[in-house]
């Protein structure tokens, strides 16, 4: 596929990221799959995006509450493999312990802690999502990656006389 079809790719799925991202995710707690649904969506497109940028060396690196060694785009490439493959040691805790397939924290609080492993989040505004012990947070990585992300996607279309669909 050709430089220019895949930056208008990156530029539709960057529109339903942000549609998804603007989904009230602590309003649709219950019934859980509405938000999970919503969830494993944004995280397929958005992985998608990621994998293009750092092909055109324009990776979003960020590492700030990640685990060490890890940065956003690593993390995001966790939770799809783990959303898409049932059998991914990235959906149990420590890689091989209890089965973690979506949970997610609204606010301040644990879900749980096995070991020396907790799942909570530190943070009363933002919520966290979890699949194994990966966790990610809505606005201090999601939606942060998902700006950085769209201010790149759209400087290369620029840069290569790509008409970009504004949103």
């Amino acid at each position: 596929m050709d430089l220019n079809s895949r930056i208008r790719d990156a530029n539709i799925a960057l529109m339903k990221c942000d549609s998804i991202l603007k989904f009230d995710f602590s309003a649709h707690y219950s019934p859980q799959w509405i938000s999970e649904s919503a969830f494993c969506l944004l995280l397929v497109s958005f992985r998608d995006i990621l994998g293009f940028l750092s092909k055109v060396d324009k990776r979003v690196n960020f590492t700030d509450d990640l685990p060490e060694g890890r940065d956003v785009t690593d993390q995001i490439i966790k939770f799809r493999n783990a959303i898409c493959h049932f059998g991914s040691a990235d959906r149990r805790v420590l890689g091989t312990g209890p089965g973690i397939h979506f949970c997610m924290r609204v606010g301040t609080g644990t879900i749980m802690q096995i070991g020396d492993i907790e799942l909570s989040n530190p943070y009363q505004d933002d919520i966290a999502f979890f699949y194994g012990d990966n966790r990610l947070l809505l606005n201090r990585h999601l939606k942060r990656a998902f700006n950085i992300a769209h201010a790149e996607a759209k400087a290369v279309a620029e840069t290569n006389g790509v008409n970009w669909f504004q949103f």
